[in-house]
């Protein structure tokens, strides 16, 4: 609709509304600087903003063995408590070894197939979940093509794109078409 959010890592989420000049409004989250967010998608299928969490995965003193992605209900303006997504240590263990961790750094929900693909800089994979929150796919990412991957997000036809930070030469934004 009308209506932009942003969030900072500490967990600040402010919400600004096109209609209304200069009007910035701080939503009160669950959240902190221990959870170092980065990643803030929308579902339009639940009308959930999806907040990714790099660090610390549990909030309100529940821990969590993985990487969270939580949401809060745009229409009611409530924080949903339970993580909708967690990509579990043991699983990233599976898939790439003991000693690997991920970071996820952003979130996006495909338009046609509605999956939820996270990208992570940190361990340099792309996750895709299903809607019913189980994970479906976890990719590593060559550091070629993929210094620093940090921002995820598709276009109405379903390409993908994917931000890379660059130490020094600012940045890329690589496309991939939808086959």
């Amino acid at each position: 609709g009308n209506e932009i959010f942003a969030i900072k890592s500490n967990g600040n989420l402010y919400r600004f509304n096109e209609d209304v000049t200069g009007e910035v409004v701080k939503i009160d989250t669950p959240f902190g600087s221990e959870n170092n967010i980065e990643g803030l998608g929308y579902d339009p299928i639940t009308e959930n903003l999806l907040i990714a969490l790099k660090d610390k995965g549990g909030i309100n003193g529940k821990k969590v063995k993985g990487k969270s992605i939580y949401g809060f209900h745009v229409p009611s303006k409530e924080f949903i408590e339970a993580p909708l997504f967690v990509l579990k240590d043991k699983d990233v263990e599976r898939v790439m070894g003991k000693d690997k961790k991920i970071k996820p750094s952003g979130v996006a929900v495909h338009p046609l197939s509605g999956d939820i693909y996270v990208v992570a800089s940190v361990g340099r994979v792309l996750i895709v979940f299903n809607r019913d929150g189980s994970p479906k796919n976890l990719s590593t990412l060559k550091r070629s093509l993929f210094p620093q991957p940090e921002g995820i997000t598709f276009s109405p036809d379903g390409d993908l794109f994917i931000s890379n930070e660059m130490e020094g030469e600012g940045g890329t934004v690589l496309h991939f078409k939808m086959n």
